[in-house]
This record gives C-alpha cells, sequence and structure tokens, in this order.
C-alpha cells in the first residue's frame, strides 16, 4: 500500500467542519461562482486540488502498472472524469460511498 497525500480531500480551511449553514452566504456564493479560483479561508483553491489530483493521475499512468486508488469524493470524482476524457466539473456528484470504478 502507498499512501499518497495529492489523494486527500480539498482544504476547506476555517470552513473545516462547519454546517453550509454556518458558512457567510456572501463567501458561499464567491465559491459557488469560481470554484476553481477561489479558496475557503485558510484552505485551497479548486486548481490547487485538479493541480494535486493531475500529478498523482500523471504518475499512475505513467507508471502503467494495475492499480486501486481509495481515497475521498472531491478527488475521485476529478480523477474520474480525467481517465475517462471528460471535462472536470468540481459540482459534480462525487463516486458513491464503497463504490467502484474501473478504467482500462
Amino acid at each position: 500500500m502507498i499512501v499518497d497525500d495529492r489523494l486527500l480531500e480539498m482544504d476547506f480551511g476555517e470552513w473545516e467542519g462547519r454546517a453550509w449553514d454556518d458558512v457567510p452566504r456572501d463567501l458561499l456564493d464567491r465559491w459557488a461562482a469560481d470554484p476553481a479560483g477561489f479558496a475557503a479561508p485558510g484552505g485551497e483553491s479548486g486548481n490547487k486540488l485538479l493541480a494535486r489530483v493531475t500529478s498523482f493521475c500523471r504518475d499512475i499512468q505513467a507508471s502503467g502498472r494495475d492499480c486501486v486508488i481509495v481515497s475521498h469524493g472531491g478527488p475521485l470524482k476529478l480523477l474520474r472524469a480525467m481517465l475517462a476524457g471528460n471535462t472536470v466539473d468540481f459540482f459534480a456528484a462525487p463516486p458513491a460511498i464503497g463504490s467502484v470504478t474501473m478504467f482500462n
């Protein structure tokens, strides 16, 4: 087993552990308008998450090895889009918990 920090969930900074209703509406609106570029206070932007997952994806593809990936919803939905050749959508639904997706 290899643990790779590039597959950690997006860092939501000061929003971590808070209910969406507890996040100021103006900040949620800014995030919704630009999930790629906006970062919650102390957190990371969608682009930073995407860079991490893209780096991981390139490395596994270059290895040519079969693998099983277990991660969080955010990284998994980006990775799934990349491996399928689809456009990344930060608001796409993540894979269902415990689901399996296979790629060749």
